[in-house]
């Protein structure tokens, strides 16, 4: 089943308002998204279609039709009547569906109220048109009220749908739906047929004190019982409880248990950290002096290159020669290394010196030592970097695993750790004391089944020979009530194979990490169970991601379970969803539409954040603005082509 369209009449923010859901038959998804500003109407919208269908809202305030709070606030500008209409046009399988409700309301001094006038109507597309009541029926059975948990959701509800209170909806509507509660109360009826029975049985005049005292005595041992059954649930829901929470808490303890190992990981690596520092100053050292060298030369060789450029055509065996050593040398004609006489050539070359009129004079020797000593100076600096920069890496890197280790320091707390041991030894004793009443309950129901036969069987030594007629029906009653224990035990393991087989069928399709969950499993009250490999009880450890992926798959499950084939309608689904789950979730939302049509109402916001992928995976997006009368209009619409 599908929504062809929605069309709305003075309803809220929708004065006027239609939308469509386009699909054409070549299409394989039908996947629709509406998108709006926070506080234009999203909301609203998706409590119309219940409005519409049930009379009241799932998320809202409003529980009846009548209420005046969905006549559109323009209206209280107009005094007089109005009526707030809500027309839905559905598909099933070719045939079109066309259900509409409207309530009149009364407006004076911009004050509404009802008429109490209000009128459902339901019609198929060969005519037929059922008012009311009969509307009423014919809407139930296509679309049950008690399954509207399963195909209205927003995003709250995506995240919480397991918790203690939705559990309890869910164990009902399991039983509505699969017959258990009327077998349950088939049961019950037949309990009473058999007391009743059991009153009429005669005997004779001096025995009459006796059959009262003995009827009276069986009433209240089945009083008794049922009380014992009722006790003997609410402690196996204790005990569900109990065991999911000591199952978390020995999962923190477990994390807890690393303390001593994260300390250790801690200490280690900031030796590691210590020690590279360390190397690093040594580096750093090295590198400064080789730089202090390097710019030393560098910088004054340019001067060093104009003496070697001026002076290079002189043939030099001297090193540095200020001009008052070489004047001297030539006075004394002695060599101002040596002091060896000069011979002629020296003496040239001392006087070429002196003619040079400069205060120095640079060898080839001595540049061609300072190019060699910058090339090696530079080798070394280049080293000196390679090495640094192997151990700046090696730094970051213990610096990443030390704050990874932190982090996980930082979660446990000495505290927590004697707290969370305290409270698991409370829940172990707690346990362990729910198991000895649940024995006690089981034990006192024995106790009174026997006492209850035994009565029974008194009663019938009391009863006179034409009392057999009423012992053949008590013992058919009694045939009766076990078959329908029977059945109630093979019809229950039945639903539970059912749902938790089509659970696993659709988690293994739309679940991104397929390893994560490796079992589920309901308890005797239908509460959901979650398994990791390690066959830890993980629900409460599941991102908002997964949870959506678990709760929409429990959905499904439930449509299949139920029979009932309708759309599923999310408001603000991605609003606690972050990081990659976002695009997986709108991914999950495509994939489920192939099988039936999914509707979400997200913000502008949140359309942007993932623009390109919605624009590809949608089969329709209607962009909703409000204009200056606070009237909800469609202000674009994309319908995607199919070639």
């Amino acid at each position: 089943m599908r929504i062809e369209s929605i069309k709305l009449s003075k309803f809220k923010q929708f004065k006027d308002f239609k939308i469509e859901f386009t699909k054409n038959n070549n299409q394989d998804n039908d996947f629709h998204v509406i998108v709006a500003k926070m506080g234009v109407g999203k909301s609203n919208l998706l409590e119309s279609i219940n409005w519409c269908l049930y009379g009241k809202e799932i998320f809202g305030k409003i529980t009846k039709p009548t209420d005046p709070d969905v006549l559109n606030n323009n209206c209280l500008n107009e005094d007089g009547e109005h009526i707030v209409k809500v027309n839905l046009n559905l598909l099933d399988e070719k045939v079109n569906y066309l259900i509409l409700r409207e309530s009149k309301f009364k407006v004076n001094n911009k004050k509404a109220i009802s008429l109490n006038e209000s009128h459902l109507s339901f019609s198929n597309y060969i005519g037929m048109i059922l008012k009311d009541l009969d509307a009423k029926k014919e809407i139930e059975n296509l679309l049950p009220e008690d399954l509207r948990d399963q195909f209205f959701f927003n995003g709250e509800r995506l995240d919480n749908y397991f918790d203690e209170i939705q559990g309890v909806k869910i164990s009902y509507v399991i039983k509505k739906m699969s017959g258990l509660d009327i077998l349950e109360s088939f049961k019950d009826a037949l309990e009473k047929i058999k007391s009743r029975y059991l009153r009429d049985i005669k005997v004779n005049e001096n025995n009459l004190n006796k059959k009262k005292d003995l009827e009276k005595k069986l009433d209240r041992i089945k009083d008794n019982k049922k009380e014992a059954e009722k006790l003997l649930q609410s402690q196996i829901l204790d005990l569900e409880k109990a065991k999911k929470r000591l199952q978390d808490i020995n999962h923190k303890l477990e994390k807890l248990k690393e303390y001593e190992i994260y300390k250790k990981q801690l200490e280690s690596i900031k030796n590691l950290i210590q020690e590279f520092e360390i190397k690093k100053r040594e580096i750093l050292e090295k590198k400064a002096q080789v730089v202090f060298e390097l710019s030393t030369i560098i910088f004054g060789w340019s001067a060093i290159e104009k003496v070697y450029n001026e002076n290079k055509e002189i043939e030099v065996n001297y090193d540095y020669l200020p001009t008052e050593i070489i004047k001297d040398a030539l006075k004394e004609n002695k060599c101002p290394i040596c002091e060896a006489t000069l011979d002629e050539k020296h003496r040239n070359i001392l006087e070429k010196y002196l003619s040079l009129d400069k205060d120095f004079i640079i060898s080839v020797k001595d540049y061609n030592y300072l190019t060699k000593k910058i090339l090696e100076l530079e080798s070394v600096r280049k080293n000196l970097n390679s090495q640094l920069g192997e151990v700046l890496t090696k730094i970051e890197e213990y610096n990443n695993k030390l704050k990874s280790v932190e982090k996980n320091l930082s979660e446990i707390h000495a505290e927590e750790l004697i707290k969370l041991y305290n409270e698991k030894k409370e829940l172990e004793n707690q346990i362990e004391i729910i198991n000895q009443k649940i024995g006690g309950f089981n034990n006192q129901i024995k106790f009174f089944e026997k006492e209850e036969k035994e009565i029974e069987s008194e009663l019938g030594k009391l009863a006179t020979g034409d009392s057999n007629k009423i012992f053949e029906k008590i013992k058919f009653v009694e045939n009766l009530q076990q078959i329908i224990l029977n059945t109630i035990i093979n019809r229950r393991d039945e639903i539970k194979k059912e749902i938790l087989d089509y659970i696993k069928e659709n988690l293994e399709k739309l679940m991104w990490k397929k390893d994560l969950i490796s079992d589920v499993e309901f308890s005797s009250n239908f509460s959901l169970n979650v398994y990791d490999k390690y066959r830890n009880m993980i629900l409460n450890r599941l991102s908002g991601g997964e949870k959506s992926v678990l709760t929409l798959s429990f959905a499904l499950a439930m449509h299949k379970a139920s029979g009932v084939n309708a759309p599923i309608i999310l408001d603000r689904p991605l609003a606690n969803i972050s990081g990659d789950s976002y695009d997986k979730l709108i991914e999950m939302f495509s994939k489920i539409s192939k099988e039936k049509q999914i509707i979400i109402m997200i913000t502008d916001k949140e359309y942007q954040q993932s623009v390109k992928l919605l624009n590809e995976l949608a089969t329709t997006i209607h962009i909703l603005e409000m204009n200056e009368s606070s009237e909800v209009k469609i202000a674009e619409k994309y319908v995607k082509e199919v070639i």
